[in-house]
């Protein structure tokens, strides 16, 4: 199911849920801990600390509507980068993206003992460099995009 379809379901299940009169008739998503939650890219500068490129809030809004529709599910927000850059540097980017990513959660009314953070750096690389690197000369663009690809935000449920 895409994540938009996901996004729509909730929020009909939500109004659904506020004008009925059993609300335990209602059925929604179901997560369990260890779930990935669907989002929908949320791109980062790769030179900017915490910075999010393309400033749309539409990925965080439908992590807010679920965590909504949840009131006692918790998530981990880890974030990761690209290998570019020292190991230390880009362990320390990755965790200040995934605390400004907790915050916009927090600054719309999410409780923040609900939200654990985890800056992954270059761990977990989805396109190791060895791969990458035969992109550089020959194709740069593609080259861009496998390093973007590791520049991600994974959310897992980590209680319900």
């Amino acid at each position: 199911m895409g994540v938009k379809m996901l996004f729509l379901m909730t929020m009909l299940l939500m109004v659904e849920s506020s004008s009925a009169q059993d609300s335990s008739a209602i059925c929604k998503p179901y997560y369990m801990p260890g779930d990935t939650l669907p989002l929908n890219e949320i791109r980062f500068s790769p030179s900017h600390h915490g910075k999010v490129e393309n400033c749309t809030s539409y990925p965080l809004e439908e992590i807010f509507v679920i965590l909504t529709s949840y009131p006692s599910m918790n998530i981990e927000i880890s974030n990761h980068t690209d290998f570019r850059g020292s190991a230390n540097k880009n362990r320390e980017l990755t965790l200040s993206r995934a605390k400004r990513l907790k915050k916009y959660l927090v600054d719309k009314g999410i409780d923040p003992e609900r939200i654990s953070t985890v800056g992954c750096g270059e761990d977990d690389l989805i396109y190791e460099e060895e791969y990458c690197i035969q992109f550089y000369r020959a194709d740069k663009s593609e080259y861009e995009r496998l390093l973007q690809k590791n520049r991600r935000t994974v959310i897992v449920v980590t209680a319900i």
